[in-house]
């Protein structure tokens, strides 16, 4: 990140502290926008539509940080190149990047597994016995405050499962980090990189039967439409896409409370798993890039078209 904050200035801001986890790691957020974002001229009579970008919320799923990084970079270069109207996007919106949402769990594995490979998805909180192994932690996609702790099908109270919810919604640093956030900056919508399965989900997870008006259905299948048309993602509420309920999740919140546009991209196939060789990242990454420009795009004025006769 800070290579890119040397390459483009004008963008790019130099990056801010957001939240600390429990083992002292900082939690990260780099804006781009006009001046780096700069704060608004005085006088200035509306804020710039905000996205929120998210890695790493799992800590297993390392391909997520590539899949940022690369369309970040992406954008840039063709800021700076004037292609694609990239230059225009930026001038016109305010984009958040958290490349390392779980920073404790991260380490963790980069400690126990320095060639890759490390298995811990959740975070730093000790929660298990015996303690500081894969075992331990919050899973972060289940401490949001919606329909937190909705059932134990979609979390779980139990320390040691993969699925542990946390001893309350928002209990931990770093959905505390995401919240506040949300909370500050107002984002029209939200991305959030998860590995693996080539599926774009939306809300809302907690339950198959939770209600949603067909203008909200409409809209998310517009949005994950686009965002699939050049990797052909499948595309659905979670238990469509993922096959499987889940509850304190941050999409359902980030809709549920904020009326967010919030969804979740699982990059990557079977095949490539959680630790993707080397020779599949940035394939892999390359998907990610239309998805992260569309829904910039999408989360203010912009121009569509949508027939086209001859």
């Amino acid at each position: 990140m800070m290579r890119l904050v040397a390459a483009y200035p004008e963008w790019i801001s130099s990056g801010e502290t957001v939240g600390t986890t429990r083992q002292g790691r900082p939690i990260r957020l780099w804006c781009v926008g006009p001046g780096g974002c700069a704060p608004a001229a005085a006088g200035q009579q509306f804020e710039l539509p905000a996205v929120l970008y998210t890695a790493l919320v799992h800590a297993r799923e390392p391909a997520t940080l590539m899949c940022l990084v690369y369309a970040l970079r992406k954008l840039l270069q063709d800021a700076a190149a004037r292609v694609g109207g990239a230059h225009r996007l930026l001038a016109s919106r305010k984009l958040l990047f958290m490349p390392v949402a779980n920073p404790d769990g991260y380490a963790w594995n980069e400690r126990t597994r320095p060639r890759g490979g490390g298995m811990k998805r959740k975070n730093g909180m000790r929660t298990c016995s015996p303690p500081d192994t894969e075992n331990d932690g919050v899973d972060l996609n289940r401490n949001f405050g919606f329909k937190y702790a909705y059932d134990n099908i979609g979390s779980s109270a139990r320390g040691c499962s993969e699925e542990y919810r946390g001893t309350g919604p928002f209990s931990e640093p770093e959905t505390r980090a995401i919240q506040a956030v949300v909370q500050k900056h107002k984002p029209k919508a939200v991305l959030h990189w998860h590995g693996w399965g080539n599926d774009i989900a939306f809300p809302y997870s907690y339950d198959w039967r939770a209600p949603m008006s067909n203008d909200d259905l409409g809209l998310y299948q517009e949005f994950t439409a686009e965002m699939a048309a050049s990797n052909h993602y499948a595309s659905g509420r979670a238990w469509e896409s993922v096959g499987y309920t889940t509850n304190g999740e941050a999409d359902d919140w980030g809709w549920g409370d904020h009326q967010a546009v919030s969804v979740t991209i699982e990059v990557g196939s079977s095949s490539d798993g959680f630790w993707p060789p080397p020779s599949r990242i940035l394939p892999i990454a390359m998907e990610s890039a239309w998805p992260t420009h569309y829904l910039a795009w999408a989360s203010g004025p912009m121009l569509q078209l949508d027939t086209l006769a001859l």
